[in-house]
């Protein structure tokens, strides 16, 4: 997931680079330039090659508040801590999550071994779930 959300980032920079570049080859050459720089800085910074996972596919056509979960993969910190189909996580450790790039945000904050609280709606109730991140 983390992967696709960096393409997906490099994307969007890339549009509104090419977007203000001008002419085809400064467009070209700007965008293999872009590229080399985040391939780079991703070898550098490990935080952009080795993230978190807690376990869970999230819903990316949900388009409310928060992150509704689609999968939860056996075996992992979301179904030891509980986590079921169609949960909504609201929060992560306080901090309000609004969507799938806001969840990752925080997630990304966070390293293996980390103890995190999440808060989540289920069928109109507030729960809180405490886990351990792998």
């Amino acid at each position: 997931m983390m992967r696709s959300l960096l393409l997906v980032v490099l994307g969007v920079f890339l549009m509104v680079s090419c977007k203000n570049s001008t002419g085809n080859q400064n467009a070209n050459n700007h965008k293999k330039q872009i590229k080399k720089e985040v391939v780079t800085k991703a070898k550098q910074d490990n935080s952009l090659i080795n993230r978190v996972s807690i376990g869970i596919i999230p819903d990316l056509r949900y388009d409310k508040a928060g992150v509704k979960v689609e999968i939860v993969k056996k075996d992992s910190p979301a179904e030891r801590a509980g986590f079921q189909k169609n949960d909504i996580i609201t929060k992560i450790d306080g901090k309000t999550v609004v969507n799938v790039e806001s969840y990752a945000g925080e997630l990304v904050e966070h390293k293996a071994g980390d103890s995190v609280v999440f808060s989540v709606k289920r069928n109109g109730k507030d729960l809180e779930f405490n886990l351990k991140i792998d």
